[in-house]
């Protein structure tokens, strides 16, 4: 399992072991989305009626996971070209902080496709037609 995890970029021997005894067995999860949310990397929501404000994340869930991943995303900005396009774009609009837990967010989903495919990390370069 921690072979997998840290076959993702940025990610270290201390992360892939965190995250791996934060989330345990990954298929008690239905989907990446749901595992973010056990993570509290997903903002909360207040709904009545017709109207639904997203808020700040919970922080419920565990503090340590979390940490770490908002760490891996900084080493992961860095880095990797794709994410820095896609934290640049997020942090013009919505700030530095509230981008970085969205590079997290991803970290997590694709740890949880990762383990549930068992598989490891492959960079895949789209085709050119």
């Amino acid at each position: 399992m921690c072979q997998i995890l840290k076959s993702i970029p940025g990610v270290g021997i201390i992360t892939a072991f965190v995250l791996a005894s934060e989330i345990g067995d990954p298929k008690r999860f239905p989907e990446g989305k749901k595992l973010a949310a056990y993570l509290e990397l997903v903002p909360s929501c207040y709904q009545s009626g017709g109207v639904k404000r997203l808020g700040s994340i919970t922080k419920l869930g565990s503090p340590y996971a979390r940490w770490v991943l908002v760490q891996t995303a900084h080493r992961l900005v860095r880095s990797d070209a794709n994410t820095k396009l896609f934290y640049r774009a997020l942090s013009a609009r919505r700030g530095k902080k509230k981008a970085i837990v969205a590079v997290a967010r991803k970290i997590a989903e694709l740890s949880y496709r990762l383990l549930v495919d068992n598989r490891k990390y492959e960079i895949r370069m789209p085709k050119r037609e």
